[in-house]
């Protein structure tokens, strides 16, 4: 939870710390008859792209520190690691307003840094590993690994997913304060409900897809493919839907359906890299959030783009598309390509096995 508070207060605060764009976003007039703004403190002028770098900074740090995150957690512990960062981030969350003061610059390296190694997914891994754990620690099969298909889709199917997530993460406040016209609390709250209905929908589906293979009404593979279509294609869609609704309270209501939907991902990409190697679990899912992460840069920036020239629905309507097509397009590669067998390179071979493999490869 306070990883995700330290991701998204950035998205909310930044709206009370930039000079507004359009008259409607301002509060009313002063005694002369100017128009005013609320005072919540000293505003910058930030363009519409140097905000989305700023929305963005905190994923390059993310980044960065996701593969040497997984390596510093084996070598010194999760908990040492996690409280150090964790530390290390708040001091720097609190400390934002002096490096907004600084300029530009100080102000992307402090939410650069606050993103800077984020290892608590590992813990989650290890506890959730299966019953094809091999006793003796083998080495991981690179090559294998990254030329799997069943991986690959996964790759892709997990991109697609953080996309979602830190779409909304990073540009839903903004919209619902410039499109939908509500102040910056109704925008904090409401921006809100979609992670509550994340969250409730992710233990919903969860409950459900233990019930299912439990009673072995589906295979593994299956699972995780037909739940796609609520984990990625029914998100997608409500994206979309977006480009066609114009009651404020209505879009607040799509978006928190679609990514309320997306919490079957509790079902699909994060449970699938146990089902293809146990043993290198925490190794995949390390490889995924590498990529994976990309989109909390990416996004905004896209944003910044077709929003440059203003903030009307039509120019967000081309956002949601572009979100549409990156939630449903994976999801169909993954239904093709993906898989919820474990792996032949998941088991180390055997002494006789390895030497003969040198042989060949030497010969």
């Amino acid at each position: 939870m306070t990883s995700y508070m330290l991701r998204v207060n950035f998205s909310i605060a930044i709206l009370a710390m930039v000079v507004p764009s359009s008259p409607s976003l301002l509060n009313g007039t002063d005694i002369t008859g100017v128009l005013t703004v609320k005072d919540y403190g000293p505003r910058y002028h930030w363009s519409s792209s140097q905000q989305g770098l700023l929305l963005g900074s905190y994923f390059w740090g993310y980044l960065i520190s996701a593969l040497p995150g997984t390596w510093l957690v084996e070598k010194y512990g999760g908990k040492i690691l996690i409280t150090t960062s964790f530390a290390l981030s708040v001091v720097v969350t609190a400390l934002a307003p002096l490096f907004a003061s600084w300029g530009f610059y100080a102000m992307y390296i402090s939410r650069f840094i606050t993103g800077f190694l984020s290892p608590e997914e590992k813990d989650y891994i290890e506890k959730a590993l299966g019953t094809s754990v091999s006793k003796e620690k083998p080495k991981p099969p690179i090559r294998q690994i990254l030329t799997s298909i069943p991986f690959i889709a996964l790759v892709i199917l997990h991109f697609s997913n953080l996309w979602g997530l830190f779409f909304l993460m990073t540009a839903a406040p903004k919209f619902m304060n410039v499109v939908l016209n509500f102040n910056l609390s109704q925008s904090g709250f409401l921006s809100a409900l979609p992670y509550l209905a994340r969250l409730t929908c992710g233990i919903l589906f969860g409950y459900i897809g233990d019930f299912v293979r439990n009673r072995k009404w589906l295979s593994v593979t299956n699972i995780r493919k037909v739940f796609t279509i609520f984990s990625h294609i029914l998100p997608g869609l409500f994206l979309a839907l977006l480009c066609f609704i114009t009651e404020p309270y209505a879009c607040v209501a799509v978006i928190t359906a679609s990514l309320g939907f997306n919490g079957a991902v509790s079902i699909t990409n994060l449970q699938n890299s146990h089902d293809l190697a146990p043993n290198f679990a925490g190794l995949l899912y390390g490889i995924m959030n590498f990529v994976g992460t990309t989109p909390g840069f990416i996004s905004p920036i896209i944003v910044s783009y077709f929003t440059e020239d203003g903030n009307t629905m039509a120019e967000w309507s081309n956002v949601f598309i572009v979100g549409c097509v990156i939630y449903v397009l994976p999801a169909l590669i993954y239904m093709m390509l993906g898989s919820g067998e474990t792996q032949p390179w998941n088991e180390p071979l055997p002494e006789g096995e390895k030497n003969k493999d040198k042989q060949q490869n030497s010969s």
